[in-house]
């Protein structure tokens, strides 16, 4: 969670807004993050009411080829459910100094 409040308050810097890279990167921590902090699905322009309504917990999910941690969310931009490994989150960090 402390990952999402770095690249929220980059993306938020006068050089940052500019970043398309670190924007996607942001709505990727920003997917998972909503559900697992708050318990909501965050909000975006695929969003549909019955996925929106109650609480919401993605479940956790394990990628059999890194052994990565990851969730089963629902994406709001998107308006289907996928799979973000905590792995892709930092490889996403890590891009960001290539």
């Amino acid at each position: 969670m402390s990952s999402y409040q770095t690249v929220w308050v980059a993306k938020e810097s006068v050089i940052g807004s500019s970043d398309t890279k670190l924007k996607a990167l942001y709505e990727r921590f920003r997917i998972v993050r909503v559900p697992i902090a708050k318990l909501l699905v965050p909000k975006g322009p695929a969003m549909r009411a019955d996925v929106a309504a109650g609480d919401y917990h993605p479940p956790i999910v394990i990628d059999p080829n890194t052994g990565s941690i990851g969730w089963d969310v629902f994406n709001p931009l998107t308006g289907g459910a996928e799979m973000i490994f905590r792995r892709e989150l930092s490889d996403g960090l890590l891009s960001l100094f290539d």
